[in-house]
């Protein structure tokens, strides 16, 4: 009994580990996870400031700044943008989809004000 108890303090100290982050603000990296059941989808990787993406084709960028409402790619081939809107019944997040392989680097804006930039690596 004594060894499950420690196994299980040892485990929950590991989570508690894997959730703490450093407090550097100016630049992160997120890396989705990978999906190896083929049928499942991933969430949105959640993007509140400039940081470095790298995610697959198919997965979505979903901007966490409030104030933002518009965004922009400068590679259309690897992202494909759609502005915060609003369908009468349900208010939607400025985001974008990753549709192919490369670089790009979103822009995301409040209003004509760029707020901030995020560099996005699409593979496969």
């Amino acid at each position: 009994m004594h060894k499950t108890a420690l196994a299980i303090l040892a485990s929950a100290a590991l989570v508690f580990a894997g959730a703490c982050s450093s407090d550097d603000s100016d630049s992160t990296t997120t890396t989705a996870a990978p999906d190896d059941s083929g049928t499942s989808a991933l969430p949105p990787i959640e993007v509140d400031g400039a940081e470095d993406v790298t995610m697959k084709v198919g997965e979505f960028i979903r901007i966490n700044t409030p104030d933002a409402d518009k965004v922009s790619a400068d590679d259309t081939d690897v992202l494909e943008t759609q502005d915060a809107y609003s369908d009468g019944s349900a208010d939607f997040v400025a985001g974008a989809e990753a549709v192919g392989d490369g670089k790009a680097v979103l822009s995301v804006y409040s209003g004509d004000e760029l707020l901030y930039e995020v560099n996005v690596t699409v593979e496969g």
